[in-house]
């Protein structure tokens, strides 16, 4: 995975038009976010840069329905019947989207902005790579950075995904690992998205609410590691970041 550097907060974006023929649909998996939800949808529906979105309800069982559904006229509402993961979630709305990229964006972002919207874009818009992985970031510090891995802040090429779907769904909160051992790392590009934050569990849920689904998402990503880090993707990713890290040094 190939990481670029530059963005930073700047005073001015450059145009949308730089999506050329593209048309670009985020899709946001939705399970009992009613905390940030309303914010979130907020600023994602003032962006320049998408041209659809999708929220998947996946069965939330708080307000988040009631949150969505005023803005059914401005944003596609696919509402799962019950809880099935967030894979499942992602996979609903790439069957629905009209899009060529597909922009992946968690509900629990506090304050996404336009800068962090196109620097997920860029790279695909400018056909630098098939894959983006956005991770929050604070210092420039700790190259190697585990949130490279889980990130849900991701852009891809709805085709490249097509094939998948099936697998897809079957994944929860796994579905990031998963993701990660389908594409060589020489065709995708990680990017720091400097000072996004996205909201603790403890900020959301009540103690053991939170302690129950920290267990639950760890459990998760470990039963998807095993097919993760054996592939051979997976292993030449390390290994370039391991070298990294020595040239950085």
């Amino acid at each position: 995975m190939t990481a670029i550097n530059h963005f930073h907060e700047q005073t001015a974006l450059p145009s949308s038009s730089l999506r050329n023929d593209h048309f670009i649909s985020a899709i946001i998996p939705v399970y009992n976010e009613e905390k940030f939800l309303a914010n979130f949808i907020f600023s994602i529906l003032h962006s320049t840069f998408i041209d659809e979105i999708i929220c998947v309800d996946d069965g939330s069982t708080d307000g988040s329905r009631e949150i969505l559904h005023p803005y059914a006229d401005s944003i596609h509402i696919i509402e799962l019947p019950q809880n099935s993961g967030k894979g499942a979630a992602l996979a609903a709305g790439i069957q629905a989207a009209k899009g060529d990229i597909v922009l992946f964006l968690d509900a629990d972002l506090k304050n996404l902005t336009e800068f962090h919207i196109h620097a997920l874009l860029q790279p695909l818009l400018e056909k630098h790579a098939r894959v983006v992985v956005g991770y929050c970031k604070t210092s420039e510090k700790n190259p190697l950075n585990i949130n490279e891995l889980i990130s849900g802040q991701r852009a891809y090429y709805r085709s490249d995904l097509e094939p998948f779907l099936g697998e897809m769904a079957t994944k929860r909160f796994g579905i990031e690992m998963y993701l990660n051992s389908l594409f060589h790392p020489a065709n995708v590009i990680s990017v720091p998205l400097m000072k996004l934050r996205s909201a603790y569990k403890y900020e959301k849920y009540k103690p053991d609410v939170a302690f129950t689904a920290y267990c639950r998402e760890g459990k998760e990503i470990i039963v998807n590691i095993p097919t993760t880090v054996t592939s051979e993707h997976f292993i030449t990713y390390m290994i370039n970041k391991i070298k990294g890290m020595f040239i950085l040094a």
